[in-house]
């Protein structure tokens, strides 16, 4: 009974961490800072095979609210077997600021699209986001708003998943809503845990000094989280959280289970190859947190345990992640729901542990591509 008491009041210390990093994180707007000139920015979008998503991003790229002369866009073909050459071309034929460029033969993956785009990129603030994402209007004024702060290198931005009707997109949007909230409290305290490529900005002189990925490509995922950690360690104090409601990108749930899981053994794949000690602490208590969940749940059926050890626990576990997630979710502008808080406390113990464990052994297939 006292390892479960300890355990989770280690937990709910840890969520009482997140929630006040957070609401730091989110009263702090670096995007206000006052405006001196307009940076060149240049938008990057590596893309294989996203014909059908593309129409959505490149709509939203039609609105963006920014001098046009300052602004450029570059989308790198990672050899897509589709039409999504054509439906960029359109776009570049209307304007004169626009790339199409294609990874020559022998590389491949975003890394390489990536370092290729950036190699080739005009722009002083580099921006990456997804192919399946759409971004908010007024994007790029507040990216050039907040870089106007000479010490800042690297924005990590918010990412969230539109859910449909189905049940499933609803845990999977609420579910991602928390790692946003982790990865923003985590940094405030400066740990650089988690970020997202699907909007993430930084100079193009830092991704320099710090030699972009290097040691990195041949690591599946991993692009945004580990040049973040080359950052953060290079110019400490100068990766922050895109605070602005302004700047949340959005993106597409997965449409099958099956989709999703390989989804998360790709991006947990990378846990492995992680050299920040702090990250890996974190994450090794979040999996044995979980399977401590699991095994309460167990010795309670069993009687080991009086249920009121289960209900004082779990209550108070559901209570602090509720107060955590309310706040994400209000920033982030998505609608509570219930019945998808509810079902993932009961599943996501089981899917950290089948996804941790996976993600060591198993390959995955992205893309049409089988990776380890």
């Amino acid at each position: 009974m006292v390892y479960f008491f300890l355990v989770f009041g280690l937990y709910g210390a840890l969520v009482l961490a997140l929630m006040t990093g957070w609401q730091l994180t989110v009263e702090r707007d670096d995007s206000k800072q006052a405006l001196s000139k307009f940076l060149k920015i240049s938008i990057i979008v590596p893309f294989r095979d996203e014909e059908q998503n593309l129409a959505a991003l490149l709509e939203s790229f039609e609105q963006l609210d920014y001098p046009v002369e300052h602004t450029e866009f570059i989308f790198v073909d990672d050899h897509s077997s589709d039409l999504s050459q054509g439906v960029i071309k359109k776009f570049i034929e209307a304007r004169s600021n626009g790339k199409l460029l294609q990874l020559e033969s022998g590389k491949q993956g975003k890394k390489q699209a990536l370092a290729h785009a950036i190699e080739n990129a005009s722009g002083e603030i580099i921006l990456t986001t997804d192919a399946d994402c759409t971004a908010p209007t007024k994007w790029l004024c507040s990216v050039n708003n907040s870089f106007q702060d000479q010490n800042l290198n690297m924005l990590v931005g918010a990412v969230k998943i539109i859910p449909s009707k189905s049940f499933f997109s609803k845990m999977q949007s609420l579910e991602f809503a928390s790692l946003i909230g982790s990865g923003a409290a985590t940094l405030l305290y400066g740990l650089a845990t988690m970020s997202n490529g699907a909007n993430l900005a930084f100079r193009k002189s830092a991704f320099s000094d710090v030699e972009g990925y290097k040691d990195n490509f041949n690591i599946p995922s991993g692009d945004d989280e580990f040049l973040m950690r080359k950052i953060s360690q290079k110019f400490p104090k100068s990766v922050a959280f895109f605070s602005n409601p302004e700047s949340v990108v959005t993106t597409q749930p997965q449409q099958s289970l099956s989709k999703f899981i390989q989804q998360r053994i790709r991006w947990a794949g990378k846990w492995k190859f992680n050299q920040s000690l702090s990250t890996k602490l974190l994450a090794i208590f979040i999996f044995a947190f979980q399977g401590s969940v699991i095994f309460l749940s167990v010795s309670v059926v069993a009687g080991w345990l009086p249920a009121k050890v289960f209900s004082t626990l779990m209550g108070t576990k559901l209570l602090l992640e509720f107060l955590f997630l309310y706040q994400v979710l209000n920033f982030l502008k998505l609608k509570w729901s219930w019945t998808s808080f509810l079902a993932l406390q009961f599943i996501y113990p089981f899917y950290v542990f089948v996804v941790a464990v996976l993600s060591q052994n198993k390959s995955f297939v992205w893309k049409g591509r089988s990776a380890k």
